[in-house]
């Protein structure tokens, strides 16, 4: 009797050891669910975000991506946007500085198109190279993210690609509603309105971020933003900017709105269109956009007038004195009668032109990604 009753204090503890370790590695797993970040190391694997991988899930790169497969995918439309309109990406994204390679993405008749497609409420999307894009869409076009509802974009670039589109066409996001950071366009991108080497259209704020390269469009074109309704500080453009028709400025082709404002920014590029043509803006509308210690290159856009802003030459831009008070100690550097300021956080820019393709009309344009 005494030994059944030793055996029986002996399998409790056992028992009881064995349904904790259940019930602990349980809910571990169910945290899991909702708490672990997701690597991602190929181009396969990013492109189930929104299929196998949630997308209110958490991600990051572990390497940079060859994307160059994507050219065959889904005959001939290659990547599919991660998240849409009715399903947008509302997680987090750090790429941890690595670079995703020839991306092709060629939707001519989709709007939302871009390494994800439609950014909402709450996501992230940081730390990220975009490199030698292909990226087609109709409207709500960028090489990073199509359209950026209510998210945060930081700490990104694309360089050397190309972007084409209809409406809100952009560099790094066609259309952005709420915060982009600390990022870089060096892309040519072709559009018809709101056309930017950016942001195609702006109605939240854009901070620390600069453009290079070539721009096209027909109207609200800009080097910078094609279209502006927010708050813009502490950027620069050096692209080219080409327009057909109206609205066009070296950074940005229009602005306006009760709660929009740009200070501390510049523009170097060549700037040419029809009417409403400006060094830094093009048109102001209603004088209602507050332009505060901006200033465009003259002699270098052939220039000469802007709806915003103030002229200067060459020398004059490349001189610490011109640019009142901006903060060359933490934001700003510059070397002295030599080059233009640069944004510290973001290094000096690499001002390597990227692959154009020279749009003279909007038959040309509407032939791209069919013809």
């Amino acid at each position: 009797m005494k030994l059944v009753l030793w055996n029986k204090l002996q399998i409790k503890p056992v028992i009881f050891f064995i349904i904790y370790s259940i019930l602990f590695s349980f809910l571990t797993l169910c945290n899991a669910g909702y708490a672990t970040v997701i690597p991602i190391a190929s181009i396969e694997e990013l492109q189930k975000i929104g299929t196998d991988y949630p997308l209110d899930g958490e991600y990051e790169l572990s390497q940079d991506i060859d994307a160059s497969d994507t050219v065959n995918w889904n005959d001939g439309a290659g990547f599919q946007p991660i998240g849409n309109g009715l399903n947008p990406f509302i997680g987090k994204f750090n790429g941890n500085g690595h670079k995703i390679s020839y991306l092709y993405m060629n939707f001519p008749d989709c709007s939302n198109v871009g390494l994800f497609g439609y950014t909402g409420t709450g996501s992230e999307v940081s730390n990220v190279i975009i490199d030698s894009s292909w990226t087609v869409g109709l409207d709500y076009v960028g090489a990073l993210v199509g359209r950026n509802l209510d998210g945060t974009i930081r700490n990104s670039g694309g360089k050397w690609g190309v972007v084409y589109g209809r409406y809100n066409v952009g560099g790094i996001v066609g259309m952005n509603n709420r915060t982009l950071t600390l990022c870089y366009s060096i892309n040519s991108v072709v559009g018809e309105n709101s056309v930017g080497n950016l942001s195609g259209y702006n109605s939240g704020s854009i901070s620390y971020c600069y453009a290079v390269g070539k721009v096209s469009g027909l109207y609200n074109t800009g080097g910078l933003i094609g279209e502006n309704y927010g708050l813009v500080d502490n950027c620069y453009s050096r692209s080219i900017v080409v327009g057909l028709r109206y609205h066009i400025g070296g950074l940005i082709g229009g602005t306006g709105g009760p709660t929009s404002s740009i200070t501390n920014c510049y523009s170097t590029g060549a700037v040419s269109g029809l009417n409403f043509v400006g060094g830094l803006i093009g048109s102001n509308f209603n004088g209602t956009t507050p332009v505060t210690n901006s200033y465009w290159d003259k002699e270098f856009s052939g220039i000469n007038t802007s709806d915003g802003g103030e002229g200067r030459t060459t020398l004059e831009m490349k001189r610490k004195l011109t640019y009142t008070d901006w903060n060359f100690n933490s934001i700003w550097a510059i070397v002295e009668e030599i080059e233009y300021p640069y944004l510290i956080a973001l290094g000096p820019p690499d001002i390597t032109l990227p692959p154009e393709i020279n749009i003279t009309s909007l038959d040309e344009l509407n032939k791209i990604g069919r013809d």
